[in-house]
């Protein structure tokens, strides 16, 4: 079982804050958007639906590398 496999849009919140990130935007239930002042990554709210493997690295790594 990969460890990016039930990964839901709650759980990329909680690792963004914790790298100092703080939601500047959301538009409607679709998207947040969270800065740390220099890096602004956008992650994906679609309530009850988990996130795919590939987009959940590629989120990981932008808020990892901020």
């Amino acid at each position: 079982m990969s460890k990016f496999g039930n990964l839901k849009s709650q759980d990329l919140i909680a690792l963004a804050k914790e790298f100092g990130f703080w939601k500047i935007r959301q538009q409607g239930s679709s998207h947040a958007i969270f800065t740390n002042g220099e890096k602004i990554v956008v992650i994906p709210i679609h309530k009850g639906k988990t996130i795919g493997k590939g987009l959940a690295i590629k989120i990981i790594n932008q808020i990892k590398t901020a």
